[in-house]
């Protein structure tokens, strides 16, 4: 909030109004349109995708996009999301949880008792996953 202020040269409590009202404009919008559409259900309706970089080349890199494009067809929607959580679930691969010993003690979608131990900080229950009891910092 500072840094924008600061970048902008107007002051916080005219940034912080400024947000304020588009707040109460977005609500008021969302409200006016359940109460003249009910029943109808939004959903994302559009995504903004990195088009191109400094040099006018296409690109994928959202960090090295100069201009960015709507994405607004439906199916287009919904792959470029799928994609983007598929991408970002690849991340964990590697981690604790993805290799054993974590692994094999917890299944992908684990509700069981052994998981909510761990959740709730129980690790003397779950001590037989490890050789030894871990350290946690």
């Amino acid at each position: 909030m500072k840094k924008l202020a600061a970048a902008t040269g107007k002051s916080k409590e005219t940034t912080e109004a400024k947000e304020t009202t588009v707040r109460r404009s977005e609500q008021l919008f969302t409200t006016l349109q359940q109460h003249f559409h009910p029943g109808s259900h939004s959903g994302i309706l559009h995504v903004q995708v990195p088009d191109k970089d400094e040099a006018g080349e296409k690109t994928n890199n959202p960090l090295k996009a100069k201009t960015w494009r709507d994405e607004t067809e439906p199916q287009r929607v919904e792959d470029i999301i799928l994609n983007r959580n598929i991408e970002d679930f690849s991340q964990a691969k590697g981690t604790p949880f993805t290799i054993s010993p974590l692994l094999d003690a917890f299944e992908f979608t684990d509700t069981t008792a052994q998981a909510e131990n761990l959740l709730d900080r129980e690790f003397s229950r779950i001590s037989k996953i490890w050789t030894k009891q871990p350290k946690l910092h």
